[in-house]
């Protein structure tokens, strides 16, 4: 018995239909209700994550906050999505170097002298981490009340439109 490559996907399940050929939808699995196309353009654009995580590599000689790893592995899904395999990732004024495909950080790129950097088929630049909401009122020393600084009226509105101290 020949299996046509049709029927040979439909056994595997795999949710991935050449053109034209449409699969039932599993309650549950959504992801495989859609066609192959639609799922790469949501990858490349970042609505879809794959949840792997990042590595920092034994030799890779840094060390990176939750918050960066985070980003990471959201830029790896993006790369990975355009098919890049090795990458300079430029994050919070760092280049670091990716194997995409193991989702590994292998290092820092030196970009600051003149130079070729090879081994990498993309360059991916991370957002920078959103900055923490600032407190009503930022921890410091306080005026006095009786402060000659605080007699003035246009000097205090000033400071307490960047969070300083308030007008009184």
């Amino acid at each position: 018995m020949i299996l046509s490559a049709v029927s040979l996907l439909k056994s595997l399940a795999s949710g991935v239909l050449p053109g034209g050929v449409e699969g039932a939808p599993r309650a549950g699995q959504p992801l495989e209700a859609r066609r192959f196309e639609d799922l790469l353009d949501q990858a490349k654009a970042g609505d879809i994550e794959s949840g792997l995580p990042i590595v920092v590599g034994r030799n890779a000689g840094l060390t990176l906050s939750e918050s960066q790893l985070q980003r990471l592995a959201q830029a790896a899904d993006r790369a990975e999505a355009e098919g890049a395999t090795r990458a300079i990732v430029l994050i919070d004024g760092m280049a670091l170097t990716m194997d995409v495909a193991i989702r590994t950080i292998t290092g820092k790129a030196d970009l600051t002298a003149t130079g070729v950097v090879s081994g990498a088929d993309a360059v991916i630049t991370v957002a920078p981490a959103e900055p923490p909401a600032r407190a009503s009122r930022p921890a410091g020393a306080s005026l006095p009340a009786n402060a000659p600084l605080t007699q003035n009226r246009s000097l205090m509105e000033i400071l307490a439109s960047r969070g300083g101290a308030e007008p009184t």
